[in-house]
């Protein structure tokens, strides 16, 4: 008869585990988004990520909304900017589970190196040089060249 009982009772135990699971789940609900990196030049990819629930994400740039997606829970979203993309951004998060949870995170999309000025610069440079030491070869010639001529030789 013992066993009869503890068989009955394997399902009941069970399904209270679980009930008692998901209710834990529930309660340590975490308010957040991840964002990486903070920062980077036209061509990063930014990556947002959220924790235990769906959030509303909404990407900002310069104070105008840009984009709004929805991003399930424990995913991600990834934003890879462009070279209009440069400026001040902000990501803001709003929980579906809860909607006081809202997040802000600002990012950046950098101005890019100019890397285009850099090799003209270094030539212009070399070629003032350049000039700078014919002019002075060419006065230390020509100063050479004009001195007096010297007295003749008596004797």
């Amino acid at each position: 008869m013992r066993l009869n009982v503890l068989v009955r009772l394997i399902p009941i135990v069970a399904l209270c585990t679980a009930m008692s699971a998901s209710a834990v789940r529930a309660d340590h609900f975490v308010c957040g988004m991840q964002l990486e990196p903070s920062s980077g030049p036209p061509g990063t990819t930014f990556v947002f990520s959220n924790g235990s629930a769906a959030m509303e994400l909404r990407l900002y740039r310069d104070g105008q909304l840009v984009r709004q997606v929805t991003v399930d829970a424990e995913d991600q979203y990834k934003l890879t900017t462009g070279s209009g993309d440069v400026g001040q951004w902000r990501a803001r998060a709003t929980s579906l589970v809860d909607e006081q949870c809202d997040v802000d995170e600002p990012f950046t999309v950098l101005v890019p190196p100019d890397t285009a000025t850099a090799p003209e610069d270094d030539v212009d440079s070399a070629a003032a040089l350049m000039l700078a030491i014919a002019v002075l070869c060419g006065l230390a010639f020509a100063y050479r060249f004009s001195a007096r001529p010297s007295a003749p030789r008596q004797g």
